[in-house]
């Protein structure tokens, strides 16, 4: 399988954010260290530029189990039963 640029790694995120019911003022957010795999984080845009990030900075594949995790959560396939 080829690797995604980081722009459609980006796209990707951002569409599943939509797919996945997220408020419309969430984003996806890329690192801004370029010394390090790109990562991203779910951030809210506020005014006059600011970002205030809401998750972990993760990498493509981690944000993707991220998303998974919370399909899976939304629709209650984890068993909450304790006994």
């Amino acid at each position: 399988m080829q690797k995604l640029k980081p722009q459609d790694e980006i796209q990707a995120l951002q569409n599943a954010l939509l797919y996945y019911n997220f408020d419309s003022k969430y984003i996806i957010h890329p690192t801004a260290d370029g010394r390090t795999a790109q990562k991203y984080a779910i951030a809210e845009k506020r005014e006059r530029g600011a970002v205030q990030i809401h998750t972990n900075f993760m990498t493509y594949d981690e944000m993707n189990a991220y998303f998974y995790g919370y399909s899976a959560a939304r629709q209650n396939k984890f068993n909450t039963k304790t006994t």
